[in-house]
């Protein structure tokens, strides 16, 4: 009998053993992929990790009622908009399983910021003759410090372009593309020299979808040496 109440006993832990192992290891976990916050007006992809619950089961939510979708590769997509209920600059995701909430968390707002200009591959500063003679093409590419620029690409649809020779009159370019034109290709040739000075602004640039047409805040400004 003392036999019997000792095997029962030790399958009743047993069991209770694995009951508690299986409940820890039914998990979802929200995983933003490469950054950990949400940028305004940009598709970000949200990865769902799911431990012992089906994925089906699944479902995201925010709190300011912007749709998060799930794509072919079954990752989660959500634009953010900036509006009055997230004006605290923060967002929640709400993880549901069997469409009742399972799990939450805190994410951070903030606009994409614009792209930075570029007459080439050179940026605003002083420069040598054959450098300015190399350039083909004005760009605008993100910052450096965000996270996702290289997922972003932006292409320059107009631009100003004013080129002032040592002692001479300036010369004013309005520009349709990225495209560094004949026109100052051959101003810049016939005038180049020490002192020169080139400056783009005005700089218009189409972005993905979900941001669109945009004017660039900042200008090049470069002085040949």
């Amino acid at each position: 009998m003392v036999i019997h109440k000792t095997i029962f006993i030790i399958c009743f832990l047993l069991l209770r053993i694995y009951a508690m192992g299986q409940q820890q290891k039914s998990k979802a976990i929200i995983m933003l992929d490469s950054m950990n916050v949400l940028y305004c007006g940009l598709a970000n992809e949200i990865s769902i990790k799911t431990v012992g619950i089906d994925a089906q089961r699944v479902q995201l939510v925010s709190s300011n009622g912007d749709k998060i979708v799930k794509d072919s590769s079954g990752k989660y997509i959500i634009s953010p908009t900036w509006n009055s209920s997230n004006y605290h600059k923060s967002m929640v995701i709400t993880t549901l399983v069997d469409k009742k909430p399972y799990d939450s968390s805190v994410y951070k707002l903030k606009f994409v910021p614009k792209p930075e200009p570029y007459f080439g591959k050179l940026k605003s500063g002083i420069v040598s003759i054959d450098e300015v003679l190399e350039q083909d093409t004005i760009y605008a590419k993100m910052p450096d410090y965000f996270p996702l620029e290289k997922h972003i690409k932006y292409n320059v649809t107009k631009y100003i372009l004013v080129y002032t020779p040592h002692r001479k009159d300036p010369m004013f370019f309005s520009v349709v593309g990225s495209a560094i034109s004949p026109q100052i290709k051959k101003a810049l040739r016939d005038n180049i020299g020490e002192h020169c000075t080139i400056q783009i602004s005005g700089i218009e640039a189409l972005g993905p979808e979900s941001i669109g047409q945009v004017r660039l805040e900042s200008a090049v400004a470069l002085t040949v040496k």
